[in-house]
């Protein structure tokens, strides 16, 4: 076997893994096609060197020049793949850089900024792209940079003074993940992050709402309870005709309208 048909053949096996387990194939996530991506660009690298040396061979001897479509293939895919794979990158490391920061000094709106520039890149990229929909790691990136955008409502809704321990509890009963302990002073974005509250919209939605109810409710029943402590109730003297027959205190309107008028104070 000649030095370019063993290089043929092992080219040949190379791109069946490509298409097999490649980074752009469905079965894996967007960390792995971005490692997966470098090492095929530099194999490729490699193959081009080989190739270059087979074509002045060639050329040298007025052979036959040989083609390989296999490894421009690889080479072409790969630039789409870098496009996609760059965007993913500057995505990945800026929802690092928000995931440390305490959830008690959330800021939705920079989430919100980071969030639109990323799912605006996504849609630039697209109208460059033939066929968008069957580019395996353009569609995670779509999914991954929409999913971030769609959950920020639902974190925001969680930064409410009404959402307890036991609320976070029960959103992590709903998702079937467990981020540990819930301390809502110590909490990062990060833990939050791996809820990924967008699959889960109407439990959090429910889970939430209830939460503002309930305290809604708590401050209603304080408001009533304070009003009781603070009223004072007068003592009249209770006659039929002139003669006295005892005491009472004022009417049940009265006093009503007497808490009333506490609780409009207190409010």
């Amino acid at each position: 076997m000649t030095g370019v048909a063993k290089f043929k053949k092992e080219l040949a096996a190379e791109y069946e893994k490509y298409k097999a387990g490649g980074p752009g194939t469905a079965e894996i996530t967007l960390d792995e096609g971005l490692e997966l991506l470098q090492a095929s660009k530099d194999l490729c690298a490699t193959f081009t060197i080989q190739k270059n040396d087979n074509l002045l061979s060639e050329t040298l001897f007025d052979l036959e020049i040989s083609t390989y479509p296999d490894l421009n293939d690889m080479i072409e895919k790969n630039k789409i793949y870098d496009s996609i794979y760059d965007i993913y990158k500057d995505h990945r490391e800026t929802v690092k850089d928000f995931s440390v920061i305490s959830f008690l000094k959330l800021d939705i709106n920079n989430l919100q900024t980071s969030a639109d520039k990323f799912v605006g890149m996504t849609k630039r990229l697209e109208k460059k792209l033939k066929n968008p929909e069957g580019i395996q790691p353009y569609v995670k990136l779509r999914n991954t940079v929409e999913g971030f955008k769609t959950s920020l409502p639902f974190i925001q809704q969680l930064s409410h003074p009404a959402i307890q321990a036991r609320h976070w509890k029960r959103i992590m009963e709903e998702t079937g993940k467990d981020i540990g302990e819930i301390n809502l002073k110590t909490i990062t974005l990060s833990k939050v992050f791996e809820l990924e509250l967008h699959l889960y919209q109407d439990k959090v939605n429910e889970i939430c709402t209830e939460a503002k109810e309930e305290a809604l409710n708590e401050d209603n029943i304080n408001k009533i309870d304070q009003s009781w402590r603070t009223t004072f109730f007068d003592i009249v003297v209770y006659k039929k005709g002139t003669e006295v027959r005892g005491y009472s205190i004022k009417s049940p309107e009265e006093i009503r309208q007497q808490l009333e008028d506490n609780i409009m104070l207190l409010q």
